[in-house]
């Protein structure tokens, strides 16, 4: 009791001289970095595999700049959430991040299948004796490039593939407490969501989910879900735009709640946020983010236990980016107004660093404050030691203009994150979170376009072939039955047929009403196939109608990746009925057919005129027709299976298209299917 009585002393002595030192304006609220090296201690043991590759080896794209950046950084942030020698790096520097980083040249692995699989090795090892004594969390992180092959994902090593089913094998031989993956690539949601055969074109959280729960109950996935054949990449950041975003989050700008901890759903809303006035949805990072059994809110990187340099920005809205000595950012953020902010720095990146600080709606920084240096002591390790208040701190204004070449990119943190962020981020993005798909590129968009047009195109000019056949066919057929129809007593008389008799009188009267009979029934019968042709020549078809709502939907705002699954699942609804009408029509078929042959010969064998046996001949023939017409339709593919028959044979299932390389495209034309491409 005496010992806990002395620490709350203690702590409250330190928070009195915190406030002491803190300077207070008249008619504004001060703005104040406290930065501490003291962190809380974590019970939970942590190892991090991180794997990063510029190369394209398998895909021949061109080279990335900064995935090695991003490797020499995500290492500084997992050292710091505990020992040193549990955190491996696989990446080949490049000549000028060597400069950067020369203190990890000599320990970084080179990110080949030999020298990942030794580490894999390793780890699992030292992850099974660290369970003996607590929980243990190992992360996976990659950044590079990657795609899909026969629906499975990989990622591109220096010298071939690690694929879903070696990231499955990963976390079967890791056995640890809880295991987290991020993964900045290319269809990296393919990755640990592989698509089966004969599944659907694209996946969606549903999907991914239920997947996620049967095989890997404690492993949490946050990935870069675009599609497209490029990992974007910002040169004023020096680093790829998701994974820059996920190490600022991880420093606690996520961190909306303050408990010291950045949930899977903290980060996703603020990197959504981060870049949410992103005009261009193809350059927005597309994030899905799932915790360990599915829990949102399970921790993702435990800021507030990390070992380094804590920074305390106080209630104050700030725009604000660390730079390290080289100039390089490490961490952006746009803080909201109304609550303290916690930040947890790498030692080796806080010494010497600076925050730049833009003021809302500004283009370029307007102040600069040295974190290590107050204008009382220049020594970098005890001023980080101490509270240090903004208004203290050296300044310097900045005078030159953003740098980087792409506007788009400028957007990111234009809005600020905070609890009042995230509480709108949560309320906002479930329904679209649920139905999101995944997997969509560009090409794929185009494709389906492609193919939308051309069955569409190819349906309208069946129907209206088929409207003016079923039309004139329907007005031949009724002609015809009102011949029989009008048929009289008195026409058989002037034809010489009855004799005057009774008996002969009552024969042929029986002849005129079978005749009138059919006739009748040749009349509804053609006016009924008159009315389906008059209808299909003015009622468009599925096909123009979802032609209409695609085009509609990309031109809404609409998410294009939502808009084009939602288009294959209605594609896929048409033809699946558009099969099961055929093979109604087929046995309709058959039944007139021999419905209406046995009628006209049962009327032609008991006609004793030619008259009528040309009429039953003339009705069995017509019935026979139709009946044969709709049986043989059957056996035709409809426009809209045909295009759900190349659509699952895409060659783009295999292999999204390379940015340099052919490129294939299926078209549907009338009566016909092929490819066309471009080399």
């Amino acid at each position: 009791m005496k010992h806990r009585i002395t620490k709350l002393f203690g702590a409250l002595l330190s928070t009195a001289a915190t406030i002491a030192t803190t300077p207070a304006w008249a008619g504004e609220t001060s703005t104040t970095i406290v930065a501490t090296a003291t962190a809380p201690k974590s019970d939970t043991t942590t190892f991090a595999l991180i794997v990063t590759n510029n190369k394209s080896a398998k895909l021949a794209r061109p080279d990335l700049r900064y995935a090695d950046d991003d490797g020499g950084k995500y290492y500084e942030m997992f050292r710091m959430l505990g020992d040193e020698s549990h955190v491996t790096l696989h990446t080949e520097f490049d000549r000028d991040s060597k400069r950067l980083f020369p203190d990890l040249v000599k320990i970084a692995k080179l990110p080949t299948r030999a020298e990942v699989e030794a580490s894999i090795t390793k780890i699992a090892a030292e992850v099974t004796e660290a369970k003996k004594k607590g929980a243990v969390d190992f992360y996976f992180v990659f950044a590079g490039h990657g795609d899909v092959d026969h629906g499975k994902g990989f990622l591109e090593l220096a010298d071939g593939a690690f694929t879903a089913d070696d990231l499955d094998a990963l976390v079967k031989r890791v056995s640890a407490t809880r295991i987290h993956i991020v993964l900045d690539s290319c269809n990296s949601f393919f990755v640990v969501n592989s698509r089966k055969p004969g599944g659907r074109h694209f996946a969606t959280s549903e999907e991914a989910a239920k997947s996620l729960s049967e095989r890997w109950s404690n492993v949490g996935v946050f990935l870069s879900t675009s599609a497209e054949a490029e990992v974007y990449e910002w040169s004023e950041l020096q680093s790829g735009i998701f994974s820059h975003a996920v190490r600022s989050g991880f420093s606690g700008a996520a961190d909306a709640n303050g408990d010291g901890r950045v949930s899977y759903d903290e980060l996703r809303a603020f990197i959504g946020t981060a870049s949410k006035d992103i005009k261009n949805p193809n350059f927005r990072p597309q994030v899905f983010a799932r915790g360990p059994g599915g829990t949102g809110g399970a921790s993702l990187f435990a800021n507030g236990s990390a070992k380094g340099v804590k920074v305390t920005i106080d209630e104050a809205q700030r725009r604000l980016t660390l730079r390290d000595t080289d100039e390089i950012p490490w961490v952006d953020l746009h803080k909201e107004k109304g609550k303290s902010l916690q930040l947890t720095l790498p030692t080796r990146i806080a010494k010497g660093a600076s925050f730049e600080e833009t003021v809302q709606g500004a283009t370029r920084p307007s102040e600069r404050y040295a974190l290590s240096e107050s204008k009382e002591r220049s020594d970098a390790h005890a001023s980080l030691e101490r509270a240090l208040a903004l208004a203290d701190l050296p300044k310097s204004g900045v005078t030159s203009e953003a740098r980087g070449p792409d506007d788009m990119f400028r957007a990111l943190y234009q809005q600020p994150f905070g609890p009042d962020a995230f509480a709108a981020f949560q309320k906002e993005e479930p329904a679209a979170s649920t139905a999101a798909a995944y997997g969509v590129s560009a090409d794929d968009r185009e494709r389906m376009r492609s193919l939308i047009d051309g069955t569409a195109d190819q349906a309208r000019s069946a129907r209206l072939i088929m409207g003016g056949v079923m039309l004139g066919g329907g007005v031949l057929v009724a002609g015809a039955g009102l011949y029989g129809a009008t048929r009289k007593l008195s026409d058989y008389r002037s034809e010489g047929y009855v004799s005057g008799n009774a008996a002969s009188t009552r024969y042929y009267q029986r002849e005129v009403n079978s005749e009138r009979a059919l006739g009748y029934t040749m009349i509804g019968l053609g006016a009924a196939i008159s009315t389906v042709g008059s209808i299909a020549l003015l009622k468009k078809s599925a096909e123009e109608e979802i032609r209409e709502s695609y085009i509609e939907g990309m031109n809404s705002g609409k998410s294009p990746s939502l808009v084009v699954s939602e288009t294959e699942d209605r594609l896929l609804k048409v033809a699946r009925s558009e099969r099961n009408e055929r093979h109604i029509l087929g046995g309709v078929g058959l039944g007139v057919a021999a419905a209406g042959i046995a009628g006209g010969a049962l009327i032609a064998i008991k006609a004793d005129t030619v008259d009528g046996r040309t009429v039953g001949i003339a009705g069995a023939s017509i019935y026979a027709l139709l009946g044969a017409t709709l049986f043989g339709s059957s056996f035709i593919l409809r426009p809209t299976e045909r295009m759900a028959e190349v659509w699952s044979k895409d060659p783009s299932l295999k292999r999204i298209p390379r940015t340099a390389g052919p490129t294939v495209t299926p078209q549907v034309g009338f009566g016909s299917v092929g490819l066309s491409g471009s080399f």
